[in-house]
């Protein structure tokens, strides 16, 4: 139990250092709320592939070179991630303060996670994730931004 709440909060603090293809180009061009849920998923479950093209130019920037700094430790918490299974059918997303070009996501419900043989649920938002995420629209698409906490990693 002990490793799991471990995982948890080492992926929730990967959350915050937050959140569309893996081939690149950005998110919906119209939804900031599936672009949110889109990058919070890929954030919890480590897949920065589809993660990065979500991101503001600056946060994606940020992410990239803790990545590059962070050697062989992401390499095995991809791998552990990979073994884990989480149920985000239970996250919320609620957007306000929507203008053309910016908006605010709020997270909330539940994450439940199974990994070893044990299950547990945690809330989506608090505890090293964030509540809100700051969406901006840059070239044309929804993306995550504001300071997501991407440079408090010290990989």
């Amino acid at each position: 139990m002990k490793f799991l709440r471990r995982l948890t909060i080492f992926s929730t603090l990967i959350v915050i250092s937050i959140v569309a293809a893996a081939c690149g180009g950005g998110g919906d061009d119209g939804d900031p709320e599936a672009v949110a849920q889109q990058a919070f998923e890929a954030l919890m479950t480590f897949d920065f592939d589809t993660a990065l093209p979500l991101l503001c130019a600056e946060q994606r920037t940020i992410l990239e070179a803790q990545l590059e700094g962070s050697g062989d430790m992401m390499a095995e918490m991809q791998a552990m991630m990979g073994e884990a299974e989480f149920d985000m059918s239970n996250v919320t997303y609620t957007v306000s303060d929507r203008t053309d070009d910016s908006a605010t996501v709020t997270i909330g419900g539940e994450v439940t996670i199974s990994a070893m043989g044990q299950e547990f649920t945690e809330p989506a938002a608090g505890e090293g994730t964030p509540e809100t995420l700051e969406m901006v629209v840059e070239d044309g698409d929804w993306r995550v931004c504001g300071d997501l906490g991407f440079d408090d990693f010290g990989f």
